[in-house]
C-alpha cells in the first residue's frame, strides 16, 4: 500500500473529504494560547517570583478563561515541581452540599479529594517512607525471584534447625540414582516454588491489614479517629510529600463550585506550615481558580489571598455575536453564512443569550454534527435557524430539553404549548359566545319588527274604516290574512280599492289610490315598507358579524404560537415560561414551534 492511499484512508476515515471549506469542531478543553494574555502572564510571573505571595488567585466569572490563562502560562514551562488539583469530578448534589455546609463534613470531603489528587500525583517510589500505598502492576519476575529467595532462606532455616533429618531425607533420595533423584528434586521445587508464588501474590493482595479483630470484641485499628481535619491528621504526610519531591506550585480548580470557604482557610493554614518548616527551602505557591462572587463580605478575598489576578472574560454577551459571525462563516457585507443557511440578523438576535465560550463552541459543534449527519436524509426539510436555535436551547437549558425529549410535563416548552392550547379553547368559547349573543340579537329584531308591522297593519285597516262599520275584508283578503308575518300589504295596492263593511251587505265601497287615502292618515305603506329594510338591514349587519366571528374562530384554531404572542402578549403563558428569558425570545420569533419535535 502506497503512501498516499494510507493518507486517503485516513481522511475517509476522519471524513475529511466531505467536510471542505467547513469549520472543523473545537475542543471544549482550556487552550494553552490565548489572545491578548500577555498582561496575565506578566502577572502571574511576578506573582510567583514574590517570596512573600504564596496564595494567588486567578479570578473571574464562569467561562472567563481561567483554565486558558493558567494553560498558557504553563505551556512551555518544565512541569517538574507543579501539581495541578481538580475538583470538577467530585460533586454532591444540592441537598447533600446544603447538609454538609452545616455540619462541617463538606470540607473533610475537599481535603480528603485534594490528598488523594496529591499523593497519586507522583510516582510511590519518589515518596517511598509515605505510609499511603498504590496498587502497582503484577511483576512476574518480582515475585517469581521473591519466591525462590524466601524458599532459600526457608530451607536455610529448617536446615539449621534440623540438619540430621534433612541429610538423612538426602541420602535417601540419592540412593534412588540420577535420573529419578533428579525428577524427585525437579518436583519437590516446583511444587514449592508454586505454593510461593500463590502465597506471595495472595498476601500482596491481602496483606495491608486495615483491622484486627480480637474475640470479636477488642479491635486494634491502623485508622487513628479523632476530631482534627484531614489535613491535620495527615499533616506529616503532606510535609513529607513536599519536602522529597520538591513540589513547589498547586494549582488548585474548580474549587468554589462548593460555595464554601472554609476549605480556602484550610489550604491557606496549610500553605502557612509548609512554608514555615525549614526543611523545605522554597516557598511553596497555591493559584486558585476562582469565581468573581464566591466570597461576598467585605474583605474576605484579599484576607485569603496575597495577589489576585482578575480575568476580562473573553466572550460575553455583547461580544458573542462576533465570534459566531467567525464560527459560522458569515460575512459581513451580505449578512450570510458561507455554510449553513443563517443570516446575520437572526445571530445579532440570539447572540446576546450566549455569554460563555464552552457554551457558545458547544453549540457550534452540535450544530455541525446533526447538520452533516441530516443532509443527506432529503425526507427532512429542517431550517437552520430553528435548528440551530432549538441546540441552543439544548445547551443552555439541558435539563428542560430533557424534559421535553421525554414528554415530560415540566417541560418548558410543552407547558407553553399546552398555554396556547387553552389559549385557543378560551379564545374559541369567547367568539361563540358573542356569536350566539348575535343569533339572539337578530330574533329580538325579528321578533320586535314584525310587532311593529302587525301593529301598523292593523292600524291601516283602522285608517280604511268607515264608522260605524268595521272592516271585514279588503280587495278580498280578510283581516286575519292581512294581519300574518307573510302577507305584503302590497297587495292591497291598486287604481280602486274594495272595502267590504259588516253590515253593508256584499257591496263593497271602492277607494281610489288607496296610497294617497292614508298617507294623510300616517302615511302606513311608507312606514311598513321603511320597518321592512330596517329588518333585512339589521339581519344583513348580523350575518356579517356571524361571518366574521366564523372567519375567527377558523383563524384562532390556526394560530402558531408565534401569532398567539403577537396578538395576545405573553399574559397566557406560565409564570415560569415566562421567566425564561431566551424561551420567550425563541417563541415570540418562531424559532421554537409547532415543528418542534422534528427538530428533537
Amino acid at each position: 500500500m502506497t503512501i498516499k492511499m494510507i493518507q486517503n484512508k485516513i481522511k475517509i476515515l476522519f471524513h475529511k473529504s466531505d467536510r471542505t471549506g467547513i469549520p472543523e469542531y473545537e475542543s471544549l478543553t482550556p487552550v494553552d494560547n490565548i489572545k491578548n494574555g500577555a498582561e496575565y502572564m506578566k502577572a502571574l510571573g511576578w506573582a510567583i517570583s514574590q517570596d512573600d505571595i504564596h496564595n494567588i488567585a486567578v479570578s473571574g466569572p464562569y467561562g472567563s478563561g481561567k483554565s486558558s490563562v493558567i494553560e498558557s502560562f504553563l505551556k512551555g514551562r518544565r512541569k517538574k515541581g507543579i501539581i495541578r488539583i481538580s475538583l470538577a469530578t467530585f460533586d454532591l448534589d444540592e441537598g447533600e452540599k446544603q447538609k454538609n455546609k452545616k455540619d462541617s463534613s463538606l470540607t473533610e470531603k475537599i481535603e480528603n479529594e485534594i490528598l488523594k489528587q496529591l499523593f497519586y500525583s507522583v510516582d510511590e517510589k519518589k515518596i517511598p517512607q509515605s505510609r499511603y500505598r498504590k496498587i502497582k502492576k503484577e511483576q512476574r519476575l518480582s515475585i517469581l525471584s521473591s519466591s525462590i529467595i524466601i524458599m532459600g532462606l526457608i530451607a536455610s532455616i529448617i536446615y539449621l534447625l534440623i540438619p540430621d533429618k534433612i541429610e538423612s531425607f538426602l541420602d535417601g533420595v540419592n540412593s534412588l540414582g540420577f535420573i529419578s533423584a533428579s525428577a524427585v528434586y525437579l518436583g519437590i521445587l516446583l511444587s514449592c516454588l508454586y505454593i510461593m508464588i500463590i502465597f506471595i501474590r495472595w498476601l500482596r493482595k491481602n496483606g495491608y491489614v486495615r483491622e484486627i479483630s480480637i474475640l470479636n470484641k477488642a479491635t486494634f485499628s491502623n485508622e487513628l479517629e479523632n476530631k482534627d481535619s484531614v489535613f491535620n491528621k495527615n499533616l506529616d504526610e503532606i510535609i513529607y510529600f513536599f519536602e522529597v519531591t520538591k513540589t513547589r506550585l498547586v494549582i488548585i480548580e474548580d474549587l468554589d463550585r462548593f460555595e464554601s470557604t472554609n476549605i480556602f482557610i484550610a489550604l491557606r493554614e496549610l500553605n502557612e506550615i509548609l512554608n514555615n518548616y525549614e526543611k523545605i527551602n522554597k516557598p511553596v505557591k497555591f493559584i486558585y481558580a476562582i469565581k468573581d462572587d464566591m466570597f461576598e463580605k467585605e474583605g474576605e478575598r484579599t484576607k485569603f489571598f496575597d495577589f489576585i489576578i482578575p480575568i476580562v472574560p473573553y466572550i460575553s454577551s455583547t461580544n458573542s455575536m462576533d465570534i459566531l459571525y467567525d464560527k459560522l462563516g458569515i460575512d459581513d457585507k451580505t449578512g450570510k453564512s458561507k455554510y449553513y443557511d443563517i443570516s446575520g440578523s437572526f445571530i445579532a438576535q440570539i447572540s446576546p443569550y450566549i455569554s460563555n465560550m464552552r457554551d457558545l463552541l458547544c453549540i457550534c459543534n452540535e450544530f455541525a454534527i446533526l447538520k452533516n449527519t441530516l443532509k443527506t436524509n432529503q425526507s427532512l426539510e429542517l431550517d437552520d435557524e430553528k435548528m440551530f436555535s432549538m441546540i441552543v436551547f439544548k445547551v443552555l437549558y439541558p435539563k428542560d430539553y430533557s424534559d421535553l425529549e421525554d414528554e415530560n410535563e415540566a417541560s418548558l416548552v410543552l407547558t407553553a404549548f399546552s398555554d396556547k392550547l387553552v389559549l385557543i379553547n378560551d379564545q374559541t368559547s369567547m367568539i361563540e359566545s358573542y356569536r350566539e349573543k348575535e343569533n339572539e340579537k337578530i330574533a329580538d329584531i325579528e321578533s320586535e319588527s314584525l310587532f311593529n308591522i302587525k301593529e301598523l297593519k292593523s292600524a291601516l285597516i283602522m285608517s280604511l274604516m268607515n264608522p260605524p262599520s268595521p272592516i271585514q275584508k279588503v280587495n278580498g283578503y280578510t283581516l286575519a290574512e292581512i294581519l300574518k308575518d307573510d302577507f305584503d300589504v302590497n297587495r292591497l295596492k291598486g287604481t280602486r280599492t274594495m272595502i267590504y263593511h259588516l253590515g253593508l251587505g256584499t257591496s263593497p265601497i271602492p277607494i281610489n289610490d288607496i296610497e294617497k287615502y292614508v298617507q294623510d292618515n300616517g302615511d302606513y305603506f311608507n312606514r311598513i315598507k321603511l320597518v321592512q329594510q330596517g329588518i333585512e338591514i339589521c339581519k344583513e349587519e348580523a350575518r356579517v358579524e356571524l361571518e366574521k366571528y366564523e372567519k375567527e374562530t377558523r383563524n384562532v384554531r390556526s394560530y402558531s404560537m408565534k401569532q398567539c404572542i403577537e396578538s395576545f402578549g405573553t399574559d397566557f403563558l406560565d409564570d415560569k415560561v415566562k421567566k425564561n428569558d431566551l424561551l420567550i425570545f425563541l417563541l415570540r420569533r418562531g424559532y421554537i414551534d409547532e415543528t418542534y419535535n422534528s427538530y428533537i
